[in-house]
């Protein structure tokens, strides 16, 4: 995968990635996030933690950072997500939803490799 050349260029590239973690930060604070009482299937809420940080771990690979750099910021943003929700009212840290945040972001940050191998070996 070929890495952004310059600085601006490299900074622009961060920005949605950057947005998504605002997003995330966002989620978290609200006491009564969307979705959380359905209750239709268990632990759904871990389905949605994996694909947030599947996107988050993404987002890092397309700005340029390499799959465990990807995976470990965006693990290390799901670990300060459930410290940062101990401080809202409503809301619990919790381990299974760090492993699935974890979970999520090595998805992430191969999902974006593996799609580009299979572009390359279509043409």
């Amino acid at each position: 995968m070929k890495r952004p050349q310059g600085r601006a260029v490299s900074m622009l590239h961060a920005v949605p990635a950057v947005a998504w973690a605002a997003g995330i930060w966002a989620l978290s604070a609200t006491p009564d996030p969307p979705g959380a009482g359905l209750g239709v299937l268990p632990h759904l809420d871990k389905a949605a933690h994996v694909g947030l940080f599947l996107v988050q771990a993404g987002l890092l690979r397309l700005a340029g950072l390499g799959a465990g750099a990807s995976f470990v910021a965006a693990s290390a943003w799901g670990a300060i997500d459930e410290w940062h929700q101990s401080y809202v009212p409503g809301r619990d840290p919790s381990l299974g939803d760090l492993a699935a945040d974890a979970i999520g972001a090595v998805l992430g940050a191969n999902l974006v490799e593996w799609v580009a191998r299979l572009g390359g070996a279509r043409r």
